[in-house]
C-alpha cells in the first residue's frame, strides 16, 4: 500500500467508531508529509519547550497537515475516477444550490475557553478542528492532540450552516446529528457557532461559543496569531507557577486587550508575547516569569547572578544602577493588573562598548536578564538601536513578572510606545 493511501486509511478508521486517542502511526505519517520547520530562536530569548507536554508541540503541525495531505487526490474511500467524456449540452436551467464541502473559512484549528467536555481538564482551554480529511470535526484540550472528543463528520446544510454527525460513540450515539449556524468576523479570525438543534447533548453543550483561529507566527507554538481588536485570554501562560513546579494548563491566567492589527506571538507556561502584525521595526511586548539578573562580572554568562535579589523592587533597582544602562530616572512605582510594580525606561549608555562573544555586529550589547535555571542559555537585553520600557511586577512570592516593550529601532519604539503601554494597562492577572 502506498504511503498516501495508508494515511487516508488510518484517518478513516480513526474518524469512524473506534479508538479514542490519536494513533502514533498517524502522527508519524502526517509529520512525514510536513516540511520540518525548526523552532525560531528569538534574538534575546530561547523558548523552553520542555515545560510543555509533548502534545502541544505537535498539535499545530498535525492540524496544518490534516488540511493539506489529501489535496489533489480522492479523500477517504475514494477510488479511481472515471475519465471525463464529452456530452451534449443539457437544456439551460437555473440550478438549485448544492453544498458539497465545508466552507473554506471553517477549515482550520480554532481555540476557545473551557467547554466542560467530560474527560478533559475543566481548567484548560479547548481547540476545535474542521478538516477536509473525511470532512472531519473534533474538539480537544488545547495542549493535548491525542484526546479527540465529539468526533464527527461535518457537512454544510445551507449557507452558514453545518451539520455534525457522530462517527465515534465515545461521547454520543453513532449517527446522532446536530445543526449549527456559523459566522466569521470580517477578518476571518473570529468564529461564532450557535446551535439550531442536536440529538447529542454533550456536543450541544460544548460547541456553541466564540472561537479564535490558531495561526501562530512561531512554528510549533499553539498561540492565536493575528486577532481582531478586543479582549483575549492566555491558554498556557501562568506566571503564578514558579519555575520547575508542576504546570497544568489554566485558561485565562492572563487577560489582555489589543487594538486592531495586533497578534498573539507566543503562549508558553513562562513566556507570552504580543505585538503589531508586520510593523516596521518589529515592536513587541514580551512577558516572562522565569528570569533573573545576569552576573555583574560576566554579563555574557548563562548563569544567574548569585548576589542580585529577585524581587520586583530589587530587580528594578539593580537595572537602574547597573553599568552600561541609561534610565529616565529612578524606577517608578506603578500598578499592573492590580499588583505592585516598578516601571523604568532604559537604553544602552553612550559610552558603553562591551559586546558578548556571539555578537558579530559593530554594535554594543547589554544583557540584563537570563534564565533562573543555570546554563539554560538565553540572554535578554536592551536593543542596540532602540529603547526598552520595563515593568517588573511583584508576584507575591519573592518572584517578579517581567514585562517589557521594545523595538529594533528608536523610531518604531517611539511610534508604538503609547499603544503598547495601553495594552499593558489593560492586563488582568487571575490566580
Amino acid at each position: 500500500m502506498n504511503r498516501q493511501r495508508d494515511i487516508e486509511r488510518v484517518l478513516e478508521s480513526w474518524l469512524l467508531d473506534g479508538p479514542s486517542v490519536m494513533p502514533d502511526r498517524l502522527f508519524d505519517a502526517v509529520l512525514d508529509r510536513v516540511e520540518r520547520v525548526p523552532q525560531r530562536r528569538l534574538a534575546r530569548l530561547h523558548l523552553r519547550l520542555t515545560e510543555m507536554k509533548p502534545g502541544i508541540r505537535y498539535f499545530t503541525v498535525l492540524a496544518a497537515a490534516l488540511l493539506t495531505v489529501a489535496v489533489g487526490i480522492a479523500l477517504i474511500g475514494g477510488g479511481t475516477k472515471e475519465p471525463v467524456r464529452a456530452t451534449a449540452s443539457p437544456p439551460t436551467e437555473t440550478p438549485s444550490p448544492k453544498y458539497t464541502t465545508v466552507a473554506d473559512g471553517l477549515l482550520s484549528t480554532w481555540m476557545s475557553e473551557p467547554a466542560g467536555i467530560d474527560g478533559l481538564d475543566p481548567a484548560a482551554g479547548v481547540t476545535l478542528v474542521f478538516t477536509p480529511i473525511g470532512d472531519g470535526f473534533w474538539m480537544t484540550q488545547s495542549q493535548e492532540s491525542n484526546l479527540p472528543r465529539l468526533v464527527s463528520r461535518a457537512a454544510p446544510a445551507g449557507p452558514n450552516t453545518v451539520t455534525l454527525t457522530t462517527t465515534n460513540t465515545k461521547d454520543c450515539p453513532r449517527d446522532s446529528a446536530g445543526t449549527y449556524e456559523w459566522s466569521l468576523s470580517p477578518s476571518g479570525e473570529t468564529l461564532t457557532l450557535g446551535a439550531q438543534d442536536d440529538t447529542c447533548a454533550s456536543r450541544l453543550a460544548a460547541v456553541p461559543g466564540t472561537y479564535w483561529r490558531m495561526n501562530c507566527p512561531i512554528a510549533g507554538d499553539n498561540c492565536l496569531g493575528p486577532v481582531d481588536a478586543g479582549t483575549y485570554s492566555s491558554q498556557f501562560f501562568d506566571p503564578f507557577v514558579p519555575h520547575g513546579a508542576a504546570w497544568t494548563p489554566r485558561y485565562g491566567a492572563l487577560e489582555y486587550t489589543v487594538p486592531e492589527g495586533w497578534e498573539n506571538r507566543e503562549d508558553w507556561p513562562e513566556f507570552f508575547g504580543l505585538g503589531p502584525v508586520d510593523a516596521a521595526g518589529g515592536p513587541f511586548i514580551q512577558f516572562a516569569s522565569g528570569v533573573v539578573a545576569v552576573k555583574d562580572d560576566d554579563m555574557c554568562s548563562n548563569d544567574p547572578n548569585p548576589t542580585a535579589a529577585r524581587s520586583a523592587e530589587a530587580l528594578a533597582a539593580w537595572v537602574a544602577a547597573v553599568d552600561g544602562v541609561e534610565t529616565n530616572g529612578a524606577p517608578e512605582p506603578v500598578t499592573v493588573a492590580g499588583l505592585s510594580a516598578w516601571r523604568l525606561d532604559v537604553r544602552i549608555g553612550d559610552r558603553w562598548t562591551a559586546k558578548c562573544p556571539w555578537n558579530d555586529t559593530d554594535k554594543p550589547d547589554r544583557p540584563l536578564f537570563t534564565d533562573v535555571e543555570p546554563g539554560e542559555g538565553f540572554h535578554w537585553g536592551i536593543p542596540p538601536d532602540g529603547s526598552m520600557r520595563i515593568w517588573l511586577v511583584d508576584l507575591g512570592d519573592g518572584r517578579a513578572l517581567l514585562i517589557e516593550f521594545e523595538a529594533e529601532t528608536q523610531a518604531a519604539y517611539d511610534e508604538r510606545l503609547v499603544e503598547a503601554t495601553g495594552v499593558v494597562d489593560s492586563l488582568v492577572l487571575n490566580r
